[in-house]
């Protein structure tokens, strides 16, 4: 299953014999057409909090399918922890957040990845742990124009003692380690799919 995300509101796409609900439900298989513009403008006008379901044979095509209504953008970024077992939040627009931007030109995920973090924190000695899934989030461009950024991220790990520094020009205000038995007030007050990340991270046992 993959989640897009917004402001208040997120998208499901999974497959057919997926129980989940929503408050919009709609099956959709490659051979069939499927109004997803006119779908999402109802969707994005109605109540806050509200889900959109989207199910298929082929949950893989509906991603593709749905994206190519956006205009894609792309960043990669860290889940990082320390020696004491933190994890490394920034705090941005208003919501707790993680380290993440846009790969400069020639550079390969994990590049762009370990610079972002060092960028937006002011952390280094930062190594790579494991590959963790993409997560999706949408946001308004202009004139009923929206972009779908698809976020690749991996586990870090750092020997740094630096306490973390954020990048104001970023409008990072915050750049803080944070114990695991706090993430429940983080959870509050951040992202969807940062939610998920951090979640799917746990589940899998990785930290």
């Amino acid at each position: 299953m993959n989640t897009i995300y917004l402001l208040d509101k997120e998208i499901r796409i999974t497959h057919l014999n997926d129980s989940v609900k929503g408050s919009l439900e709609i099956s959709a298989e490659p051979h069939q057409p499927l109004p997803f513009r006119e779908h999402f403008s109802r969707f994005v006008t109605g109540p806050a909090g509200t889900r959109m379901v989207l199910k298929s044979s082929d949950p893989l095509w509906l991603l593709s399918h749905v994206a190519s209504f956006f205009v894609p953008r792309e960043a990669m970024g860290g889940l990082v922890t320390n020696q004491k077992g933190q994890l490394l939040f920034i705090f941005r627009q208003g919501k707790w957040d993680l380290p993440k931007g846009h790969p400069d030109h020639g550079e390969t995920p994990e590049e762009t990845a370990l610079r972002e973090v060092e960028e937006e924190c002011g952390i280094d000695r930062l190594s790579i742990i494991a590959p963790l899934p993409c997560t999706f989030h949408a946001f308004p461009l202009k004139e009923n124009t929206w972009a779908l950024k698809k976020s690749g991220w991996f586990l870090m790990t750092t020997t740094s003692t630096k306490t973390p520094t954020p990048q104001i020009q970023e409008n990072i205000t915050r750049a803080e380690w944070v114990d695991k038995d706090k993430l429940p007030g983080i959870f509050t007050n951040v992202f969807g799919s940062v939610r998920e990340l951090v979640l799917t991270a746990f589940h899998e046992k990785m930290l």
